[in-house]
């Protein structure tokens, strides 16, 4: 089994909160679960929102600015019957956003149809033979799901030669400003007083369907059949903005909330072979969106025709939604096996590149590398090593890459200062794709330690691991883990709760599980409690568990197993007394 770098991490132990034990007898709750509120800065006030969304509380979508010129001309593309194409990105933000404006907008009457360029093909974003090819199949109005904010060339063009563009679009606005468009629908926009900033592409996509639907209604409120249709389209704004790891607070808490409970009640045929392929059994949860549906659906996108995966979200065909979700599937381990391939060439030359006393970048590129993949292996990488990290698939004399970053770390910020090694150049505070000249990789990878030791210090990163409480083994029963279910959904931002559990041993003998035993099962207990605990890719520590006491940093969950139901610790971190 391959060796596994560890960056030591700092564990972070809040004291219990003043008046966290008020706050509980408030809300009905353990002390546990106030002390978690606290813990992610809700405020008293907005404790009983926080357990109990509300739908009231989304803000009207005009506060967005640019959402009354977009709903303005969409409003005439309707009447006058203009042809319309939803312009959607290959990941899964876009696919779901696209969708739910595609059938939206049919439900209303419109000519519309879809676009979604080819990763390996096209490259991400609006470009020049897309904007052609638009204007060849007769369309006039275009909107842009999860692009187009930094596509000023293309954008340009298309208005030039009369496509009229709505761009909608999360990713952070060039210096240069807005691309030439109808409207610019956009948080990031300079000038958009709008106060939540984390919204994501197919969260945006349903605020411009809700205000289009407002104002085709009577008042403020839209149809009977289009108020259904937008509650149950919730279902698409949870996966995307679940997979896009959006942060889930504020709208994005409610949307992805009410969105679960769409995607549980679902009778959509996509959805619901989706759902089956993925094997998600019982109510879906955050985790299920992240690991589960959203990999399948973007492996349409990675690995081939992006088109498929919008096709199998609006599909009215039961049986081709199957025939679709199943070839999703497949494409889905095909994706694995060759992200394992390169996962493990690239760690080897990230291993080669860590300087473990400094902060720098992890900068990595070869031939024969997919493309498709570059994004999910520079995550995992960045990850281990707690270095932001860079992936580049080479073809020829042009690379395409993905770039992942740590907390610390501003991405796109960053790679802007390095702004003149990239062909193309596009992301947010966490993620970024770009084009590059070969030769050009190893003076970005330069630019980018000047930068990171500008701006951060040359100091090396120490991964922080901030639990919620410390706990004893005895205090972690099913009542609380129950209770502790109402701060869901979780997520970026919102991440499950987690525990330090000090001074428990190890008991019996720690068994190694999974491919090639790289992950590890065994038993801890206390004086008066005793339970399981699963340790992800540790493996190999299984000989230096037995008999040892440890201090662990857990999450608890319930694992139902042949009708019984017992909690299971979910180790995080371990450490090893002596």
């Amino acid at each position: 089994m391959p060796d596994t770098h560890r960056t030591p991490s700092r564990w972070t132990v809040p004291p219990p909160h003043p008046g966290r034990d008020a706050l509980a007898a408030r809300l009905g709750t353990s002390p546990i679960v106030a002390q978690c509120l606290r813990n992610r800065g809700v405020a008293d006030e907005d404790a009983p929102g926080w357990l109990r969304p509300d739908l009231g509380s989304l803000r009207d979508p005009l506060a967005l600015a640019g959402m009354e010129a977009a709903v303005d001309r969409l409003r005439r593309a309707l009447r006058d019957r203009e042809p319309i194409c939803i312009y959607g990105d290959y990941d899964v933000d876009g696919v779901t956003g696209t969708a739910l404006l595609v059938r939206l907008l049919r439900l209303l009457g419109a000519q519309v149809d879809s676009y979604v360029p080819h990763r390996q093909r096209e490259g991400y974003s609006l470009n020049d033979g897309a904007v052609d090819a638009l204007l060849g199949r007769g369309f006039r109005v275009a909107i842009t799901v999860d692009n187009g904010a930094s596509a000023h060339g293309p954008a340009a063009r298309a208005m030039d030669l009369g496509l009229d563009l709505i761009i909608t679009d999360h990713h952070e606005v060039p210096a240069e400003g807005c691309p030439a468009a109808v409207a610019v629908i956009n948080p990031k926009r300079p000038d958009c007083g709008y106060p939540f900033k984390g919204i994501c592409g197919v969260g945006l996509a349903f605020k411009l369907a809700w205000a289009l639907a407002q104002s085709l209604g009577t008042g403020r409120r839209a149809s009977p059949e289009v108020r259904d249709y937008l509650l149950a389209a919730m279902a698409y704004v949870a996966i995307g903005t679940v997979a896009d790891v959006a942060t889930l607070v504020d709208e994005n808490r409610v949307l992805v909330h009410f969105g679960l409970k769409a995607l549980a009640a679902t009778r959509d045929p996509g959805l619901r072979a989706l759902l089956e392929v993925a094997r998600v059994a019982g109510p879906p949860t955050a985790r299920d969106l992240g690991f589960r549906v959203g990999p399948r659906l973007n492996a349409a996108g990675r690995l081939g025709e992006p088109s498929r995966a919008v096709e199998l979200l609006i599909t009215v065909s039961p049986a081709r939604a199957l025939e679709l979700a199943r070839e999703l599937d497949q494409e889905n381990r095909r994706r694995r096996d060759l992200e394992s391939v390169v996962h493990r060439e690239a760690r080897v030359q990230a291993r080669a590149q860590l300087d473990p006393a400094r902060l720098h970048g992890i900068v990595v590129a070869a031939e024969g590398w997919h493309p498709g993949v570059v994004g999910i292996v520079a995550s995992r990488i960045a990850e281990e090593f707690y270095r932001p990290t860079l992936l580049v698939a080479l073809e020829g004399c042009v690379g395409k890459g993905s770039a992942r970053s740590i907390p610390p770390v501003h991405l796109y910020e960053a790679l802007d200062r390095c702004r003149a090694r990239f062909e193309r150049l596009g992301g947010h505070s966490h993620a970024a794709g770009f084009t590059i000249q070969r030769d050009r990789v190893e003076a970005l990878r330069a630019d980018l330690d000047r930068v990171l030791s500008e701006t951060h210090g040359s100091a090396a990163p120490v991964s922080e691991l901030a639990a919620d409480a410390e706990l004893d083994l005895s205090q972690v029963v099913r009542p609380l883990v129950r209770d502790l279910g109402r701060l869901a959904p979780f997520g970026e931002g919102n991440p499950e709760p987690l525990f330090v559990l000090r001074d428990v041993a190890v008991a019996g003998e720690p068994r190694r599980m999974g491919g090639e035993g790289a992950h590890l099962a065994f038993h801890v207990r206390s004086a008066t409690s005793s339970l399981r605990a699963v340790a992800f890719g540790r493996g190999a520590e299984a000989e230096a568990l037995r008999g040892a006491r440890l201090d662990l940093a857990v999450r608890p969950v319930i694992h139902a197993f042949r009708g019984a139901e017992e909690v299971e610790l979910e180790v995080r971190d371990l450490r090893i007394h002596g």
